[in-house]
């Protein structure tokens, strides 16, 4: 890490970028109450406190982006010779670029699940994070690809609905060439007038992960994406889909299916599926309620979820979050819940 914000700075200083925009982004949760086994619990945490600052050359052609959060340091560094082509060296620190999630990842609670008022990591919510072994299946990112991070990264344009764009892994000194190269990630990545196609490899080699997704951005109100995935070397398939519409300007709905088919390579061989709901209600220009619903279902367990939170405050500015969450766990045997808070800030 050191070596890369060494290297950063160095074609900073080189390039004479300025770093002008400077931000910091605050998140703290806790819960007011919540149940722990046989006990009532309560706790809290300052889930994020995150600074950023980004800038470029006058020319254009040289930028780099700096990120500071807890004990943690990112940073990468940018070359743009020309319109056509872009080379980045670092990381951004986990939000990636190349993404086709749409509302199936992070997009489906989005700040909610920053500040904990909803479970964004677990097997009923976001499921791309954690989850629970009774659940192990599926996640939504076996299906749609989350993104590049760490490394280098080769985006190139030739023309405009066209992006190839290719990670290459940072690799410990000496690591074979053959192995470097076929660890990297490639995508080709098209743009249409009525949505977004795109076909990502991680892998190049007989145990490659296939992603493909297909975004539907042409009927208005709608967002749609369409995801599937093929695993070469344990041979698990898996499809996805993810939906957001807004009927009005105070009623959405948001929805998300995931499936995996099994495969005899691994230790699940059955059907597993994830199913989540959430209707979105705008009480007023500054309060919005949030109901999310979900089921996850493997062989023969399932669990549910219940998740009601209301947001008091600006979408993506300052807001206060307040919840309730009743989860299940252990095929419906166990039953959890509690009263989670939230502030997000960012200036």
């Amino acid at each position: 890490m050191k070596k890369l914000i060494a290297v950063l700075a160095i074609v900073c200083l080189i390039s004479g970028v300025a770093f002008a925009q400077i931000g910091a982004t605050i998140h703290g949760g806790a819960f007011l109450m919540a149940n722990d086994g046989d006990d009532i619990v309560a706790g809290g945490s300052m889930s994020r406190v995150r600074l950023d600052g980004s800038g470029e050359s006058e020319d254009g052609k040289y930028g780099g982006y700096l990120r500071a959060q807890a004990d943690d340091f990112w940073g990468f560094a940018w070359w743009k010779p020309i319109d056509q082509f872009m080379i980045r060296i670092g990381s951004n620190g986990g939000d990636n670029f190349w993404g086709k999630e749409g509302v199936t990842g992070w997009g489906f609670y989005q700040v909610a699940g920053d500040v904990g008022v909803a479970q964004a990591g677990n097997v009923w919510g976001g499921g791309y994070l954690y989850y629970a072994d009774s659940d192990p299946a599926v996640k939504y990112r076996d299906i749609f690809f989350g993104g590049w991070d760490n490394g280098i990264m080769l985006e190139i344009k030739p023309i405009d609905i066209l992006a190839i764009n290719i990670g290459l892994p940072f690799a410990k000194s000496g690591a074979e060439v053959a192995d470097f190269y076929q660890a990297s990630t490639l995508q080709i990545d098209v743009n249409l007038d009525f949505g977004n196609i795109a076909l990502t490899v991680e892998g190049l080699n007989d145990k490659a992960k296939i992603y493909f997704y297909f975004g539907l951005g042409a009927i208005e109100n709608l967002s749609l994406d369409v995801g599937f995935s093929y695993d070469l070397g344990t041979e698990l398939a898996a499809a996805g889909l993810g939906a957001k519409y807004s009927f009005s300007d105070s009623f959405a709905l948001k929805f998300r299916a995931a499936a995996s088919f099994g495969s005899k390579k691994t230790a699940y061989e059955k059907v597993g599926l994830l199913v989540d709901a959430m209707p979105i209600i705008g009480i007023s220009d500054a309060m919005t309620a949030f109901v999310s619903l979900g089921l996850s279902m493997y062989d023969d367990q399932m669990n549910f979820h219940f998740n009601p939170y209301l947001q008091i405050g600006e979408e993506w500015g300052p807001s206060f979050w307040v919840g309730f969450q009743l989860f299940s766990t252990n095929n419906m045997k166990d039953m959890n819940w509690g009263i989670p808070i939230g502030i997000n800030f960012s200036f």
